[in-house]
């Protein structure tokens, strides 16, 4: 019971985070971000949101608690990766050309 309202609260925290990031990112990186580019993150927040609602209609199933721990793990490093900070792209190619042929 008190691993489900822990991952409950989780969820809760991780969805808002989820929607905070993605509102942020739009507003502030309005040049550097499609809309398209991080809605998993927005749609994977919004159904974080009913995970204290699943864990409560599936009475302590592990593989439940697994399916939604998965979740949350999703969320946070969609956060993280959505958050690291990338160069701007100046329109010079970065990569490395082999011109000298094989």
């Amino acid at each position: 019971m008190i691993i489900e309202q822990a991952i409950g609260w989780a969820c809760l925290a991780g969805a808002v985070g989820a929607i905070g990031v993605y509102v942020w990112l739009i507003v502030r990186r309005v040049h550097a971000i499609r809309l398209a580019t991080n809605l998993g993150l927005f749609f994977t927040g919004l159904a974080l949101f009913q995970g204290p609602n699943i864990l409560a209609r599936t009475d302590g199933d592990v593989l439940v608690q697994m399916a939604v721990g998965a979740l949350l793990v999703s969320v946070i490093i969609q956060m993280v990766a959505a958050l690291r900070t990338r160069p701007v792209w100046s329109g010079e190619e970065r990569r490395q050309v082999d011109t000298r042929g094989s």
